[in-house]
């Protein structure tokens, strides 16, 4: 299984994929069944299933010091996506951060 910390360690040559997208804290049954899917469908396609997963966790990055405790350290995290199916798992660490920013957002209390 491929591990990679930002979009920017996607290998080049990374083709087609079927992509499953969550924070997947804890990796539970629920998670474990949505990660199966995609390898099931990947199967299907013939095509290699990639999970995203964050770290932080979104919250933190919105809501700093609100987020839910963390069930799973990330590399823990990593290798049980990869056991439920995934091929490759992406770390993104700075989706929510990058998506404000972007957005120009505007933070609130509420």
């Amino acid at each position: 299984m491929q591990r990679w910390k930002g979009l920017e360690q996607v290998p080049e040559g990374w083709g087609p994929s079927v992509v499953t997208v969550g924070v997947f804290d804890g990796v539970h049954r629920g998670h474990q069944h949505t990660v199966g899917r995609a390898a099931q469908r990947g199967v299907e396609l013939g095509l290699p299933v990639a999970a995203v997963t964050f770290d932080p966790n979104p919250v933190e990055v919105v809501r700093p010091g609100l987020h839910p405790l963390i069930l799973t350290a990330i590399d823990r995290r990593v290798q049980l996506l990869g056991e439920a199916g995934a091929d490759a798992v992406l770390v993104k660490e700075d989706f929510v951060g990058t998506l404000m920013d972007r957005l120009r957002a505007v933070r609130t209390s509420s």
